[in-house]
């Protein structure tokens, strides 16, 4: 499938990365709640190298579902979309990232079928919605992103993105920083 041009990318990624893009990030904290708790994180140094081992867990494994999950919807390979999800799913080793992946995923992937109704985002949202599959976030996002004409290295940095706006976010409520620290966190880290 063509990708809209860059512009366009860049406008629709905007879009899918906006912390009000109403599909759930700002309820979870990637665990980092328990992280402040046990007093793993307790400032902006310690936050930071948090925030870059959640980034390369997310890359690792989020990212590359994604990947796999748009290459399927633009190929139409619809048992390799489900084999990704499957595969993402059983990757998520705490119920909080289980539950994550699975709650945001189903909100993406009823939005993908309104917001770009095609016959794969319809199929995918009745898959999700009928039980066929889970849905995580990652996949549903692959899906969305293979109708949205939006590139692979796009779409890989929106995810990675999700998962340093979703730490930071959580960090402005757990611990005593400003916004200016946790922007400056995710310029180093971007």
């Amino acid at each position: 499938m063509p990708h809209a041009d860059s512009l366009t990318q860049v406008v629709r990624l905007l879009a899918l990365s906006d912390t009000a893009f109403p599909v759930g990030a700002f309820s979870f904290s990637d665990g980092l709640e328990s992280a402040v708790a046990c007093s793993v994180v307790t400032d902006a140094p310690s936050l930071e190298e948090y925030a870059y081992t959640i980034a390369c867990q997310v890359a690792h494994t989020d990212g590359v579902a994604a990947l796999c999950a748009l290459r399927a919807a633009e190929s139409g390979d619809f048992d390799e979309l489900l084999r990704a999800d499957s595969t993402l799913i059983m990757a998520k080793t705490s119920f909080e990232a289980r539950l994550k992946a699975v709650r945001m995923g189903r909100r993406l992937a009823e939005l993908a079928a309104r917001i770009l109704p095609t016959p794969l985002t319809q199929r995918w949202h009745n898959a999700v919605q009928g039980g066929l599959t889970d849905g995580c976030y990652a996949t549903s996002l692959g899906v969305l992103c293979s109708a949205a004409e939006v590139g692979e290295r796009e779409m890989f940095a929106a995810v990675v993105f999700g998962a340093l706006a979703t730490v930071s976010g959580a960090a402005l409520r757990l611990l005593r920083l400003s916004h200016f620290d946790t922007q400056c966190l995710m310029f180093r880290l971007s």
